[in-house]
């Protein structure tokens, strides 16, 4: 008896193109931190990041969050509204 497997590639199929930024320095703690969370639109990582902005406030002393509605790939306007934001950290998601 025989067996045939087929291979997948685990390798994400990029949708629109990919520009690179310039990241800030980590902080070496999140207390006191204003973290802004990014959703791009798809089902389900808005409850992913609301859980995750529970984590983040219950663990971290003075943590405050702020969520940042969006969408695939993320507009200009949006990236420009991100940075001029308050927030030292982001945190993205995507679900489905």
């Amino acid at each position: 008896m025989s067996y045939q497997l087929e291979t997948l590639s685990p390798v994400a199929v990029c949708e629109g193109d990919v520009n690179a930024v310039t990241l800030k320095a980590r902080p070496k703690s999140l207390e006191g931190q204003h973290i802004g969370l990014y959703w791009n639109g798809k089902h389900g990582g808005e409850v992913a990041l609301k859980r995750a902005a529970q984590a983040l406030e219950a663990r971290f002393a003075g943590c405050t969050v702020t969520f940042f509605p969006g969408s695939r790939p993320i507009s200009a306007a949006t990236m420009e509204k991100l940075k001029k934001s308050e927030c030292s950290v982001f945190l993205g998601s995507t679900a489905d």
